[in-house]
């Protein structure tokens, strides 16, 4: 078994395989490693960062390795670090719009659907006829009223419809909660504000 170093080394970068989070150590400014094993048995490895940002903990990705090196990976958590102490924010415009994150939810949940399942497909013709206003909007600034105004036309006339648009729109905001770029889901409160005329609880 490798062993766990107390700070990442280049050498270890490259030829760690055990699934896990590996930290840069002590002065690390909250740099780790996630080494992840892929339902086809794939070794991926992507870079993350804990910053403490308006005193919220938050995490950052800093992209994949070896794509992204450990050298890169540590400039760019100093820079990060540098950032926040003059109160900026390091996620920038990291933080996707709703279509982009639309995107990587259908490819989370790709290798748990049968292959040749029509659902990406029906996916993306749900949030292009159910939640176009969102699309072109970055994913922390929706509000529970654009999500309100996606659901409304279709929640008594099309319950069918609204119920699948509610869910994936769910998904594609409980994958932003879990990214941290978001602390809510606005689609918990636009269902409060709906009737349950269409047929099920909210």
């Amino acid at each position: 078994m490798m062993k766990r170093p107390r700070t990442l080394s280049a050498a270890f970068v490259r030829t760690v395989n055990r699934p896990g989070v590996y930290g840069d150590g002590r002065g690390g400014r909250g740099l780790s490693l996630r080494v992840h094993r892929t339902l086809d048995g794939r070794i991926t490895k992507t870079w993350r960062q804990r910053v403490r940002i308006k005193g919220q903990l938050t995490s950052i990705g800093l992209g994949p390795y070896p794509e992204v090196t450990l050298a890169e990976a540590r400039q760019k958590a100093l820079d990060n670090s540098r950032g926040v102490l003059l109160g900026q924010d390091p996620r920038g415009r990291g933080v996707p719009t709703f279509a982009a994150a639309a995107r990587r939810t259908i490819e989370l949940h790709r290798d748990s659907w049968k292959a040749g399942s029509p659902l990406p497909e029906q996916w993306e013709s749900t949030f292009r006829l159910h939640a176009a206003p969102l699309l072109d909007k970055s994913v922390d600034r929706i509000e529970s009223a654009d999500v309100l105004r996606c659901l409304t036309p279709i929640w008594n006339s099309k319950p069918a419809a609204a119920r699948k648009a509610r869910h994936r729109i769910n998904a594609v905001f409980r994958w932003c909660v879990g990214r941290n770029y978001r602390t809510d889901n606005p689609v918990d409160r636009a269902v409060e504000a709906l009737p349950k005329a269409n047929g099920y609880a909210t």
